[in-house]
C-alpha cells in the first residue's frame, strides 16, 4: 500500500486509502456502501498531498462516479 500511495496520482491515492479502510479496516463487502469518517486534512496527512488537491481530486472522482458526496460526506 505505501508503495502506491506514494508514486501514482492523487486519484489513485485517495482510492487506494478509502479502498484500504472499507476492506481491512471495517471489513464490509465491496458492494456495500461506505461512507468515509476521514476529514480531507487526514486523508491529505495520510497520502502525503495537500488538502486542496485532497478536495480537487475528490471532485474529480465523484464526476467519474468512482465517489458520491452526500452531505459533503464521501462515500464509496
Amino acid at each position: 500500500m505505501a508503495a502506491e500511495i506514494s508514486s501514482e496520482n492523487a486519484e489513485h491515492r485517495l482510492l487506494r486509502l478509502i479502498d484500504y479502510f472499507k476492506n481491512h479496516i471495517h471489513r464490509l463487502k465491496p458492494d456495500n456502501k461506505f461512507r468515509v469518517e476521514l476529514s480531507r486534512q487526514q486523508m491529505a496527512d495520510l497520502t502525503g498531498l495537500r488538502v486542496e488537491t485532497v478536495i480537487r481530486a475528490i471532485k474529480t472522482l465523484e464526476r467519474r462516479g468512482e465517489v458520491l458526496l452526500e452531505s459533503h460526506r464521501i462515500m464509496r
